[in-house]
């Protein structure tokens, strides 16, 4: 039997008495599954009652931990769980007699105290309510979740609404699943994959962030864990996760991809001053964002004319083109208008009898034609990119001059120095894989789709067999990173190459993660963007919050030093400070010696904390919101829209409480948004909520996560306000600063200080991104791992390991370890062998005594 904890009890119980309570209910819950699921065989201790007038929920109990404690629960038919979790006891809240409940007054006997303390929560607790479908559930077992208080939670599986069940179950594709910050998206997306993976389909699973793979891997290994029914390693391999640029770089058998962090050390070093001297105001990131999701990351199919020569297809498919306006012949060269090919394909595929077998090979060749534009032209047309449509580009027409020249100086850049960034890797990627038959998935599923380019999109759809078993979730709204995206042209790009249909959409609105207070505002927001804007009917819609707390958001004008608001997070984990950009980042860090914990928008996404506070996101901005909020619209919509987006991911990053301090005031803002931000005048810690000191553990934990997130430097900060001691700070000061050097594209530095730290894997990873592949091999028998681990690693290079090893072996000082493996994996294998041999003996003496 399945348990459900309702996020009411976890919430509910104080944190000092977390672990203590969870091992009762533990306790409780393996005395009732011994007795064979009979409250009433259970013994006396426990004091179950059913809470009496209960009115909304049927049934109502309660038992006992201890004097002052009592936990709520019910059965899930009670409150109409589907009919697998119908028997399943569902626990609803913790009772506390100190600080939930009125305590008795006058009252000496402590039986009495406890006879009025459930009196008192049969009062209270009568007409309880609890909606399943608001409501967040989580379905674990009394150890694992005692496991999850000490990991944050990664491996929490929850209780399905009725929506999300509906989503995983129906056969709905391809599917385009938007939705709000902290809806549910991964968590439909990997129990999609369960779904998918009992019914023997190969799927692909992809996101953009190592970290999110991680933790979607997670979740899916403990659904696995959980389903007594179907065979959990079937299960496992069916279903592989995937970091969509690790993928890409194994398939292009690459070792590295130049990001962000090494654009911005190129471009300050080489270009800054160029692009000062033209009196144009371009910070990298922008620069790069265009270069990355347009310049070289869109495909234009639907722009280019399609050329082909005539001999290359057959007669009566050029004379149905010419007949039907789909093209025109020149020069010996049949060209096809752009604007026809999602028609052409949709006809022949819908005409089977008639056109499909006789001219498939034809628009197979003009796809191939598409396949070689797309892998040789590296950066789009001067002119196409110049005269693109205002929605494509926040820029002005002067300023895409001189991001063009950019983008040309950076791919001579990457050419001239062998280096790849993932556009780049992607289109050696795809000359691989469409001559592939081979290794494609049955389905694919790929989260947080709003951060790639279309180019790593029509990848995907170049790795499915069947082009309908899509599924796509995003949002829209959080469309910050260096990425163009829009829901529009990924259609258009998958109507063109797939003919036969298109995406079909669903939004989910509910907002599991934000307080009440947070999730109106967003709507306030999108209000205002739909009435300067005008609505998008895929974007734009409205949340609804499921959170118990109200939390404030809350606005002051700047009154606090820069040193004191940095000092603000030495002692408080549950606080993150985020800015506009890298120039307000750099400028409020730059006066501080010792704390870099500051985020851009940029930074934080797929970060969360309780408390955000927002340093001068709007007064950054002042021009574009006047704009905004006095209608006086000199910019595109696309680059307002980006600011509104801005907004809403600082606001949805925080669960519970937001401060805004800014430098400017704009009065039309306060006035608009007068009713959910309380502006105050003064900064008062206890008044802003910043009362509470976080523990050092509460910093180390804090710390973990932004090391995974690949935000090191931030985790640095957050290492030394956890009070290591010298050794332990050292090691992971050591790590994160390493780890930064390799995000900086210094390979072979940040390697070299892993190796003395003896952080081995990380180490390992780092070679292997500068093809020192000796090194590789180091790291792996000083990491104590096996031949075939190492083997493995290097099995996209054509290299023997032994001889590579052995030719070196008087230059190497771990060369007897390595014996020592190879040795032990030998022996292994000619174990292995002799039972083979064995085996195939003994069936040939079966055969020899039956011929006889």
């Amino acid at each position: 039997m399945k348990v459900i904890f309702s996020e009411k009890l976890l919430k509910s119980i104080p944190k000092e008495k977390y672990n203590y309570i969870l091992s009762e209910i533990k306790e409780f819950y393996q005395e009732y599954v011994e007795k064979e699921f009979n409250i009433r065989n259970m013994k006396h201790g426990w004091s179950v009652r059913r809470i009496i007038g209960t009115t909304n929920i049927q049934e109502i109990y309660k038992f006992r931990v201890n004097i002052k404690d009592r936990i709520l629960f019910t059965y899930g038919k009670y409150i109409g769980l589907r009919e697998e979790f119908s028997n399943s006891i569902v626990f609803l809240e913790f009772c506390n007699h100190d600080s939930q409940i009125i305590r008795a007054r006058n009252i000496n006997s402590t039986e009495y105290i406890e006879e009025k303390f459930d009196e008192q929560i049969d009062n209270i607790y009568c007409d309880y309510k609890y909606e399943i479908n608001t409501s967040i559930s989580r379905v674990v077992s009394i150890n694992e979740l005692i496991e999850m208080a000490e990991d944050n939670d990664e491996r929490a599986i929850y209780y399905l609404n009725d929506e999300q069940f509906d989503l995983i179950n129906r056969d709905i594709k391809p599917l385009f699943l938007f939705g709000s910050a902290g809806s549910g998206k991964t968590t439909i997306s990997i129990n999609k994959a369960y779904i998918l993976s009992n019914n023997k389909l190969k799927v692909g699973y992809f996101t953009y962030s190592d970290n999110l793979v991680d933790e979607a891997q997670k979740i899916f290994n403990n659904i696995c864990n959980n389903d007594d029914i179907h065979n959990n390693l079937i299960n496992n391999k069916q279903v592989t996760f995937n970091c969509l640029n690790n993928y890409i770089i194994r398939k292009s058998q690459k070792t590295s991809i130049v990001n962000y962090e090494q654009f911005e050390i190129w471009i300050n070093n080489i270009l800054s001053k160029n692009i000062n001297n033209k009196r144009v105001k371009l910070q990298p990131r922008d620069i790069f964002r265009e270069i990355r999701g347009i310049i070289k990351g869109i495909i234009p199919i639907d722009w280019i004319t399609i050329e082909i020569e005539v001999e290359k297809l057959s007669s009566e498919f050029v004379e149905y083109l010419i007949r039907n306006k789909y093209a025109m012949e020149k020069d010996n060269k049949i060209l096809i208008k752009n604007a026809c090919l999602a028609d052409l394909n949709t006809k022949i595929n819908n005409n089977i009898k008639l056109y499909k077998n006789k001219f498939m090979q034809d628009l197979d060749t003009i796809y191939c034609a598409i396949d070689e534009y797309i892998i040789n032209n590296k950066i789009i047309d001067k002119q196409l990119y110049l005269n693109l449509p205002n929605r494509y580009s926040i820029f002005t027409y002067e300023e895409k001059v001189i991001i063009y020249d950019i983008a040309q100086r950076y791919q001579q850049w990457l050419e001239s120095n062998n280096k790849f960034d993932e556009n780049d890797i992607v289109r050696i990627a795809l000359s691989k894989v469409i001559i592939e038959e081979k290794n494609k998935f049955d389905y694919i599923i790929c989260d947080e789709i709003q951060d790639l380019t279309e180019l790593q999109i029509y990848f995907l759809l170049k790795l499915v067999n069947d082009k309908n078993n899509i599924l796509f979730c995003g949002d829209f709204n959080q469309t910050i990173n260096p990425t163009f995206f829009d829901t529009g042209r990924i259609e258009a790009i998958y109507k063109i190459y797939n003919g036969m249909s298109n995406f079909k959409e669903r939004i989910i609105k509910i907002n599991y993660r934000s307080s009440k207070s947070i999730v109106r505002f967003a709507n306030k927001l999108t209000t205002l963007k739909i009435y300067v804007l005008g609505k998008n009917k895929r974007n734009d819609y409205f949340e609804k919050s499921v959170r118990d707390s109200s939390g404030n958001i809350r606005l002051i004008k700047n009154c606090i030093s820069k040193d004191e608001l940095l000092s603000i997070l030495k002692k408080r984990a549950y606080v993150d400070i985020i800015v506009g950009d890298d120039e307000e980042k750099y400028s409020l860090i730059n006066n501080s010696k010792d704390n870099k914990l500051v985020f851009t928008v940029s930074d934080y996404k797929g970060l969360e904390n309780e408390y955000i506070i927002g340093y001068n996101i709007i007064s950054k901005f002042k021009e574009k919101w006047n704009e905004i909020l006095y209608k006086n619209i000199n910019s595109n919509n696309n680059e307002l829209r980006y600011y509104f987006n801005l907004l809403y991911v600082l606001v949805t990053r925080a669960r519970n409480n937001i401060l805004l301090i800014e430098d400017d005031f704009n009065e039309e803002l306060i006035k608009y948004f007068k009713e959910d931000i309380e502006v105050i005048n003064e900064f008062d810690y206890k008044k802003l909520g910043l009362d509470r000191i976080s523990t050092k553990d509460e910093h180390y934990k804090k710390a973990l996560r932004l090391e995974r997130k690949k935000q090191y430097i931030q985790a640095i900060e957050s290492y030394k306000n956890a009070d290591l001691n010298e050794n332990e700070l050292k090691q992971e000061v050591g790590r994160c600063e390493a780890l930064q050097k390799i995000l900086e594209g210094y390979y072979k530095e940040g390697a070299e200080e892993l190796l003395k730290l003896k952080e081995y894997k990380y180490a390992m990873d780092s070679y292997l991104k500068c093809e020192d592949y000796l090194n590789v091999i180091k790291c792996g028998i000083l990491g104590k791992m096996s031949y075939k681990e190492i083997e493995n690693i290097l099995s996209f290079i054509d290299l023997d390991i032994v001889d590579y090893v052995t030719e070196r072996r008087n230059i190497i000082d771990w060369y007897e370890e390595f014996k020592k493996v190879y040795i032990n994996y030998m022996e292994g294998e000619l174990d292995l062998f002799s039972k083979n041999v064995d085996s195939i003996i003994e069936t040939i003496d079966k055969i020899a005594i039956h011929n006889k």
